[in-house]
């Protein structure tokens, strides 16, 4: 009987044991997932940072460019209303196309 009783008491002892080496394994794990992940969102940060600025860059250096397109544009509307309307529904028709195609899938 006494051999019963301690071979239960070991076998508990060592559930015991590997329940408690669990736990700990498990409070190292997060510990490094926290800073992973504390890591992980700083970098995705940054890189949106510079993603941002480099879209600030290339918008300013092609907005003078731009302003004269919609000038000549404007006066081109100006001087040619009807093929200005015609170009602009073809415009509005491809758009329209094309979002259809996207939405369908």
């Amino acid at each position: 009987m006494v051999s019963i009783t301690r071979l239960r008491d070991d076998i508990q002892d060592e559930i015991q044991r590997q329940i408690d080496s669990l736990k700990y394994d498990i409070a190292v794990l997060r510990r490094d997932m926290k800073r992973r992940g504390g890591r992980a969102f700083r970098h995705n940060r940054s890189a949106g940072e510079e993603i941002v600025d480099f879209l600030r860059d290339y918008i300013e250096h092609g907005l003078p460019d731009m302003r004269r397109s919609a000038r000549r544009i404007r006066r081109s509307a100006r001087d040619h209303p009807f093929a200005s309307t015609t170009a602009a529904a073809l415009g509005l028709l491809a758009v329209g196309v094309a979002a259809a195609l996207l939405l369908r899938r």
